[in-house]
């Protein structure tokens, strides 16, 4: 081997390393790894961010100061929409995210949930005017929702079932074809 080709394999086996490191500090397991009655405690299943798993649970004010709790919302099933109005993929799925919301708010809660922390709260308010949203959207100003629901990019969106446990988690930007497709899934199982 060349030293060009010694050097570019060296690089390679370093970034897989910190990847590996990356993942392993983050605390979890990714979406849809782990699976109900796996040998994690009792209390590391209940509730996790992964599907099959019961939804973190929250107590958040929604823009108007309303409190919103998690535990106040079983029995009907949930959207939740992590987003920043600085987002652009956000800017992007919100219009179809408020035309699901018309299609299906009187069936499933829908909410945004807003990474206060990361966000200027006026220009999320703003955000949410331009663009027409109808449904509350929560601040998340300390930031433990997202890190709850192990949000490391927006917009992320989870589909909870009327019984509190995630059916789907979708990271980055959905098609309305898709969140269409989670919707009446949600809505199907929550007939059964």
């Amino acid at each position: 081997m060349n030293r060009t080709t010694k050097l570019l394999l060296g690089v390679a086996v370093i970034g897989v390393l910190a990847g590996a490191a990356y993942l392993s500090n983050m605390g979890g397991t990714p979406v849809n790894e782990a699976k109900p009655g796996s040998k994690a405690g009792q209390k590391d299943v209940a509730e996790m961010p992964v599907v099959g798993y019961r939804a973190p649970s929250f107590e958040l004010q929604t823009f108007d100061g309303k409190t919103v709790k998690l535990s106040d919302l079983q029995g009907k099933p949930i959207v939740l929409n992590f987003w920043a109005s600085w987002c652009g993929p956000c800017r992007n799925e919100m219009p179809d995210l408020e035309q699901m919301h018309v299609k299906y708010g009187d069936q499933v809660h829908f909410f945004g949930v807003n990474l206060t922390s990361q966000d200027d709260l006026e220009n999320a308010k703003k955000f949410m005017g331009e663009m027409g949203v109808s449904f509350p959207s929560l601040m998340d100003t300390e930031e433990k929702t997202a890190q709850d629901y192990r949000t490391i990019s927006i917009p992320m969106t989870y589909a909870v079932d009327q019984n509190g446990i995630i059916s789907e988690v979708h990271k980055g930007q959905i098609s309305k074809v898709v969140m269409d497709g989670m919707l009446q899934r949600l809505v199907a199982g929550a007939k059964q």
